[in-house]
């Protein structure tokens, strides 16, 4: 495919698979058309040729297409090429979470400023009357210059409380998935909260809440081990930030927060004490 001509996409060069091969490629190519960079997704051939599976698929990225939103990753185009769907998607100039927190961590107020940045992209879908169903730290990006975009192809249908399948979710990892996915029960916004609060753990941390020797301990893990204190590995860490992380991975989704507007009011709320708190501490006349 490198130096191809897809309608008006010159293809430039891998950037990486789903999953792994021989998963659906993702490639990096040009808009010959309006000279931007765009990523295309191609999905696997033997994944799109039932009709009806190939029009779930161009429903799914209609849906996410439809989102205009800073902290959602823009999809602009469902099409079709030698009878595989591809799906071309915004062109980030940057990296995924994972990335960011294997190659140095991240700051607190860096993991704050992200955190904040998510939810108000999640709000925005939830309100929309869908469950994303997939939030991890690799479907999460950051730009140069700091700006969090969502990946949103793929999206979980929730129409009237209506329920979700777990087996109509894209394939996630199963170290962010809730209790209620793990056994196969009914989601909602709120499964999208814990798997949010597994990010916001590893951004402050740079370690996973749920710690495993072996990949099957993951569902207990999941389901019955607490996390160990965001404290013991970041002395920074406020009791209030502590609590929003606490109640985001409660276990029992009644126990979470209920909306993700109130994630989010509490995240904004714990920066700006943390902000003031600094402030307050450098104009303080004992450190004159």
């Amino acid at each position: 495919m490198i130096g191809q001509t897809v309608s008006h996409y010159k293809i430039l060069e891998i950037l990486g698979y789903l999953c792994m091969p021989p998963g659906d490629v993702i490639y990096l190519a040009e808009d010959v058309d309006l000279r931007r960079k765009v990523v295309i997704r191609f999905l696997q051939a033997d994944q799109v040729v039932d009709p009806e599976l190939k029009s779930k698929v161009k429903q799914e990225a209609q849906t996410a297409a439809a989102f205009n939103h800073p902290n959602l990753l823009a999809v602009y185009e469902v099409a079709e090429y030698q009878d595989t769907c591809y799906i071309v998607m915004e062109y980030i100039d940057g990296k995924s979470v994972r990335d960011l927190l294997q190659e140095k961590g991240l700051s607190l107020k860096q993991a704050l400023d992200i955190g904040i940045q998510v939810c108000e992209g999640l709000a925005k879908v939830h309100q929309a009357g869908m469950v994303h169903g997939n939030i991890k730290s690799n479907n999460i990006l950051v730009n140069v210059d700091g700006q969090a975009k969502v990946l949103v192809f793929g999206l979980a249908t929730l129409k009237g409380g209506s329920k979700v399948r777990p087996e109509d979710l894209i394939p996630g990892m199963m170290a962010y998935m809730s209790p209620e996915q793990v056994q196969g029960g009914e989601i909602d916004v709120r499964t999208d909260i814990f798997s949010f609060g597994v990010v916001l753990y590893e951004m402050i941390t740079s370690r996973h809440p749920f710690e495993w020797a072996h990949s099957m301990a993951v569902p207990y893990s999941i389901l019955y081990e607490s996390p160990l204190s965001l404290a013991r590995f970041n002395r920074e860490v406020p009791p209030k930030l502590q609590e929003i992380v606490d109640r985001a991975l409660a276990k029992r989704m009644e126990e979470r927060f209920g909306q993700i507007e109130e994630l989010l009011a509490e995240l904004r709320h714990c920066k700006k004490e943390m902000e003031g708190g600094k402030e307050h501490k450098k104009q303080s006349p004992m450190n004159q």
